[in-house]
């Protein structure tokens, strides 16, 4: 598919222009220390002082102008559309399509044109500045916006649509595509999963935000394994109170009082600069990682996706110590580091499927993890796993099995654990985790039919209080597919599970109930946390 510039084909990259003057504000290119405010409540913010060298490890402009090869970098922005008449933009932006109302691209909610600028904002005196230099450019699918409710637009499952320009982004040959969305697996549908299984296939870089909930749990589509998945980090290196993170976690980036371009048309409410705006979020920190990937492309163009991810993972920076004793998968971009990888193997644990193991009564389990290998190892990749008691089989340098046994049945189900890979005398660590449930078994359940009443329509008792909706969780032991949620209450010394079987619009609900002795011994149970 040949695409079409918005604008006109004025060549920046011919002119020097001195840096742009919200450049001090832009800390995710170069922490001299700045200060970023931080919000305490309704009406109070706090200032945050950085620390020196906290930032992406940007080489700058003129340094990356260097990897200019005539060669244009392609990086599909799937989000709110984008302003295309930004001046900060010029030349930047391929026209792009509306999946929602096949109409304009105009940006209502000011998000997708943020995330853009991230990238690609002109170095040009005015303004900020993107990652990237002028060959790489931006392909803008618009596929929300202020009408979007919840996880449907107008009727329309927002994953369809998103397929639908995952699809477009494919069609077009872009080399990387950035997400920064999410959504549960309740609408991860058949026909999403298949677009971005095709998109993978094509050799596509797939980046995706981590999400918003400071929860270590999978989100779609960060839970693909294809999918680059990008928590965010403030200016001092910790990871941001708001962020996911965990094992499922890749990279983390700046996210936090995020300064880059925002739509003319709409208010600035924060920085109070027309066309501007700073902004918190993984959908922040995403960019920065798919504008590292396109610098590795237009370093490289025969670079392969997994080539690509593989200089982004071993080039990580370690975290900073967390409070929390939070963590990601590898650490933080560096893009000066991954500039400089080589074309070497690289092996890992790949968890992002795994949310819980199985265990029987006497405690014992047995799981297993594909590898992650990129390159073609000399010598048989070797892992060991620390934390917990168990041992590792490594099948065909593709997969583990791990087996093991829970000496205490008392200590907290979940456990943190370390799987350590080496190949070719490289080693990689990747912290996770482990959730611990015992199974239920289904012919314990108890099944009662409830007729006309819609699901959410069901209603919890808490003492005196009704609650609105039902308490959603799950007791993580792989239920059949047609158990969608359980809700539970405590009396005494036994725990009643009750779960829900009814798909999403039924007009019925059908019930199970199971009465568990000594609740203490049910080692798992979670909420669900469907954003």
């Amino acid at each position: 598919m040949k695409l079409k510039f918005f604008l006109s084909t004025f060549i920046l990259s011919s002119m020097v222009f001195a840096a742009d003057p919200m450049f001090d504000q832009q800390w995710g290119l170069k922490n001299n220390g700045q200060k970023i405010f931080r919000a305490e409540g309704e009406i109070r913010r706090e200032e945050v002082v950085g620390t020196s060298g906290i930032d992406i490890d940007w080489p700058g402009i003129e340094e990356l102008r260097k990897l200019e090869k005539g060669r244009e970098v392609i990086v599909a922005v799937i989000d709110s559309g984008i302003d295309m008449n930004h001046a900060d933009l010029t030349d930047r932006v391929f026209v792009g399509k509306d999946f929602l109302e096949n109409g304009e691209m105009k940006d209502d909610t000011g998000h997708g044109t943020h995330v853009a600028g991230i990238i690609a904002a002109n170095v040009d005196g005015s303004g900020v500045q993107g990652v990237t230099p002028n060959s790489v450019k931006i392909l803008p699918l618009k596929v929300l916006s202020k009408d979007t409710n919840g996880f449907v637009y107008k009727g329309r499952v927002i994953t369809d649509i998103i397929a639908d320009a995952l699809a477009f982004a494919v069609e077009s040959n872009v080399d990387v595509i950035n997400m920064s969305l999410g959504w549960p697996k309740l609408v991860n549908t058949p026909k999403i999963v298949r677009a971005l299984d095709v998109a993978a296939e094509r050799g596509i870089v797939l980046v995706a935000a981590a999400g918003n909930n400071n929860k270590d749990v999978p989100t779609w589509p960060c839970a693909h394994p294809a999918v680059i998945c990008v928590g965010a980090i403030d200016n001092q290196g910790h990871i941001s109170e708001f962020s996911n993170h965990g094992g499922k976690v890749d990279l983390v980036a700046p996210g936090e009082w995020i300064v880059s371009t925002h739509p003319k048309a709409m208010e600035s409410r924060t920085l109070r600069v027309q066309g501007y705006e700073a902004k918190n979020g993984s959908s922040q920190a995403a960019p920065f990682v798919s504008a590292a990937a396109a610098l590795l492309k237009l370093q490289d163009p025969s670079l392969k996706a997994n080539e690509i991810k593989a200089k982004l993972y071993a080039s990580a920076k370690k975290l900073v110590t967390d409070k929390d004793q939070r963590f990601v998968r590898f650490g933080a971009l560096s893009i000066r580091e991954a500039l400089k990888q080589d074309k070497n193997t690289f092996a890992s644990v790949l968890v992002k499927d795994l949310v819980t193991v199985d265990i029987t009564d006497e405690g014992k389990f047995t799981f297993d993890l594909p590898l992650e290998v990129f390159g073609q190892p000399e010598k048989d990749i070797t892992v060991k796993i620390d934390g917990v008691n168990a041992s590792v089989e490594v099948v065909d340098n593709k997969k583990i099995i791990v087996s093991g046994e829970l000496i205490d049945l008392n200590v907290d189900s979940e456990i943190p654990v370390k799987f350590t890979v080496e190949v070719d005398g490289k080693k990689t660590s990747t912290p996770i985790t482990l959730s611990f449930a015992r199974k239920l078994k289904r012919n314990d359940l108890i099944e009662t039919q409830i007729d006309g009443i819609p699901v959410n329509a069901l209603a919890s008792i808490n003492g005196s209080r009704k609650l609105s909706r039902v308490g959603m969780v799950s007791v993580e032991s792989k239920p059949s597919s047609d158990f969608h949620g359980y809700i539970q209450g405590k009396s005494g010394d036994k725990i009643r599970v009750i779960s829900i079987r009814a798909n999403a619009g039924d007009e019925k609900a059908k019930l199970s109930d199971v009465t568990l002795e000594d609740h203490h011994q049910l080692l798992a149970v979670f909420e669900r946390d469907i954003n």
